[in-house]
């Protein structure tokens, strides 16, 4: 019996630590609403890195030229990887641009950032990987208002200048031709 007390007074301790871990991260990790930028700029965004830190997307992204690329669930994860090595390329080619990718994920599921965030720092290769992923808790709707996206169906690439503006931009998993209009719009 008394075994069974120190299980149960275990049990409720890690649930416990568990519950006050998932309300903090919700309380540290930003969950703000998108906030809409003048004319054709990218709204701003708050998130966190891979390296836990806060980053506000664009304006504390590096680059005279900067792609984003967003997904908005995990399924898309595979259509991301499959850009990553033509825009690996596109890097190279063009040293100005910065890549970065943006799970844009709905405000709500911000209690749950600390294991979201860690899932997905443990699953990335490197530092820089980390520094270039930014999660972003928002209302995802309003997002795609401002930017005229239709849905969350499908992935969506953005080419901003220095200032956050929109000079190009793309959805959908990878496709030579849409490749090749964000390779015209570099040149």
């Amino acid at each position: 019996m008394r075994k069974f007390r120190w299980a149960v007074l275990v049990g409720v301790m890690i649930a416990v630590i568990i519950g006050l871990i998932v309300f903090i991260s919700g309380r540290i990790i930003p969950a703000d609403a998108p906030v809409a930028g003048v004319d054709d700029t990218f709204p701003k965004l708050t998130g966190t890195n891979l390296l836990l830190e806060s980053v506000t997307v664009p304006d504390d992204l590096e680059g005279q030229l900067r792609l984003i690329v967003v997904a908005y669930n995990e399924d898309q994860q595979v259509f991301v990887e499959k850009w990553l090595r033509p825009l690996e390329s596109l890097s190279e080619a063009y040293p100005e641009l910065h890549g970065y990718y943006v799970p844009l994920l709905p405000q709500d599921a911000s209690g749950a950032a600390l294991p979201i965030i860690g899932g997905m720092t443990i699953a990335a290769s490197s530092d820089t990987d980390r520094a270039r992923t930014v999660v972003v808790f928002t209302d995802v709707d309003e997002f795609n208002q401002i930017l005229d996206i239709p849905g969350v169906d499908a992935l969506q690439l953005f080419l901003l200048d220095e200032n956050g503006a929109i000079l190009w931009r793309g959805s959908g998993n990878y496709d030579p031709l849409t490749l090749e209009s964000l390779e015209n719009a570099l040149s």
